[in-house]
């Protein structure tokens, strides 16, 4: 069964692997702090992820958690919902503030990012403050 993909999505492949300073033959690893940042930085609740992707709510559960066994093409399809590329939940050197900042211009919203302290915040044009990241995570902001 090929693997539905959006527009934005890249493939991951043993070049894209290799871009994200993983090795191709070792077991990749996915960044599922990255994944969890997008959805609370988007506002989404696991629901709309599922509805977004096509992937069920409890696989949906499992990649937020980062489980091992996760089929590709629900992880793609997830990685997609969220604006996210796979090259981006690979990428190990990632910087979140900078990817978020990017999904939220993806995501054409006009919000703004802001981060002090380490700490990563959304401020949605409504006045709503999003907390995505208390500043306290290793994966650096």
């Amino acid at each position: 069964m090929k693997a539905k993909t959006g527009k934005g999505a890249a493939k991951l492949t043993k070049k894209t692997a290799k871009k994200a300073g993983a090795n191709p033959k070792s077991k990749l690893k996915y960044r599922n702090d990255l994944i969890q940042a997008a959805r609370t930085a988007l506002d989404y609740t696991m629901k709309d992820v599922e509805k977004k992707s096509g992937v069920t709510e409890t696989i949906v559960r499992r990649i937020m958690q980062g489980m091992t066994g996760i089929g590709l093409e629900s992880l793609m399809s997830v990685v997609a919902s969220l604006h996210l590329e796979m090259v981006e939940v690979f990428d190990q050197e990632a910087r979140l503030s900078d990817v978020i900042e990017t999904i939220i211009r993806r995501a054409k919203l006009n919000w703004k990012v802001i981060v002090a302290d380490g700490a990563i915040i959304v401020k949605k044009t409504d006045g709503k403050v999003i907390a995505v990241s208390s500043g306290q995570t290793a994966a650096g902001t």
